[in-house]
């Protein structure tokens, strides 16, 4: 909102306007020279982008004072006071230009008529627009049904030839593996028979054995009761067959 000036600077303000608008500010008018001093001693100390950015920030700065002042201008000193729709542009303006504009008596209000006919010939265009679109969606739908059936034939044409192949190929490992079988299939049977064979023989060793000990264990008594009964007489023959026999009997048990 801005503040409406006394009204002894109304005499002040034209001057200001065509200053802000043709060329630098009036002597008096400190406020933007003192900003561009600052500024530019500022921006001698500064690197380049810093200095762009201070130019920018002064330009911008003084744009906004010179707009402050025609728009104060435009509120005190308005051409058509009871004007209300110019007094809203005035409000709105957003350059100086245009606030100059609307000063000269160049300003045209909208006009609603022409602007409800550029709607009516928009919204006219639009529907148009929407009906061609409308006619043209079942043949894009169309288009876009004809690759999908082709896709799902092409899908289908392969599972066909698949099948043939994943059978092959099922059957042949089936097969290999049940020639692999037979094949090993005499191989186990001719280990087993030689497993059994060879429990077999290992029975018979031990029944044998059995026997032998039960013999030599049955003969070496003899010997020894033999021995004991000679060796009561005191024949020297004899004296040492015990530990002959001691020996011959552990040699056989070994």
């Amino acid at each position: 909102m801005v503040r409406r000036r006394p009204l002894s600077c109304r005499l002040e303000v034209p001057a200001l306007v065509w200053s802000a608008v043709i060329g630098p500010s009036s002597p008096g008018d400190t406020t933007s020279d003192a900003t561009i001093k600052s500024g530019s001693v500022d921006a001698a100390t500064m690197d380049p982008v810093s200095t762009l950015v201070m130019e920018q920030g002064n330009r911008h700065h003084n744009e906004h004072i010179h707009l402050a002042r025609l728009i104060a201008f435009a509120l005190t000193q308005p051409p058509e006071p009871s004007d209300s729709i110019q007094h809203q542009a005035i409000l709105h303006a957003e350059s100086a230009s245009a606030l100059v504009d609307i000063l000269r008596g160049q300003y045209q209000p909208p006009n609603s008529c022409a602007e409800l006919a550029q709607l009516r010939v928009d919204l006219h265009s639009a529907e148009a627009s929407n009906v061609s679109f409308q006619k043209r969606l079942p043949e894009a739908a169309g288009l876009c049904i004809g690759p999908s059936r082709s896709v799902e034939a092409a899908a289908r044409d392969l599972r066909v030839r698949m099948a043939p192949l994943e059978a092959a190929t099922q059957t042949a490992e089936v097969t290999t593996t049940r020639s692999a079988l037979h094949a090993a299939e005499p191989m186990i049977k001719g280990q087993d028979e030689d497993i059994t064979v060879l429990s077999k023989s290992i029975v018979e060793r031990d029944e044998a054995y059995k026997i032998l000990h039960c013999v030599s264990a049955k003969h070496f008594q003899q010997l020894q009761e033999i021995v004991v009964s000679l060796d009561d007489d005191g024949s020297h023959t004899l004296r040492h067959a015990k530990k002959t026999i001691d020996e011959m009997r552990e040699t056989i048990i070994r």
